[in-house]
């Protein structure tokens, strides 16, 4: 059984290299993520009844399997049993913040550059340099909806990949 796993969101470009984030040491903690920023994660800390100050982005998750295994092993029962309720906006991701929120040793914030949201303030704009070393997630605006410089640049490699009436 594998002690640890990377989850990425399916709208991710990874412009880093992995195995650095894969290496980080969760110090005893369930997972390592992202907040989501003081104005997006305390609206949804606020809905969600948690004692955190901000909540995190489910699309970039490292899972300390092993902890997870040894000292909740219904974990994933409980996650279903959060996520089958219809108040969670965002099941996944909401079921996440409100079982690990509970837990001192839940979640293990990581630098913002390992999921790097494309949908706040500027960062859609940015000149292409500025995005090297990041992980940059699409979680509000894909490319393939609206134009962004990173959008408009991996779009093109995602077009290659696919037929045109699969990406048009």
């Amino acid at each position: 059984a594998e002690p640890k796993l990377l989850y990425l969101d399916c709208d991710i470009v990874c412009l880093c290299d992995l195995g650095a984030l894969f290496s980080r040491d969760l110090s005893g903690h369930c997972l390592g993520a992202i907040a989501m920023g003081e104005k997006q994660g305390r609206g949804h800390s606020r809905r969600l009844g948690l004692r955190a100050s901000t909540c995190i982005n489910s699309g970039v998750l490292l899972m300390n399997l092993e902890k997870l295994r040894r000292d909740i092993p219904d974990y994933a029962e409980q996650l279903f049993a959060i996520i089958s309720d219809p108040a969670m906006r965002y099941p996944d991701q909401d079921a996440l913040n409100v079982f690990f929120d509970a837990r001192p040793d839940g979640f293990l914030y990581l630098p913002d550059d390992y999921n790097f949201r494309i949908e706040h303030d500027d960062r859609a704009v940015l000149p292409m340099p500025d995005y090297k070393g990041k992980i940059i997630h699409f979680a509000g605006k894909k490319p393939w909806n609206v134009l962004t410089t990173p959008g408009l640049y991996y779009w093109k490699y995602y077009a290659k990949a696919f037929p045109d009436e699969d990406v048009f």
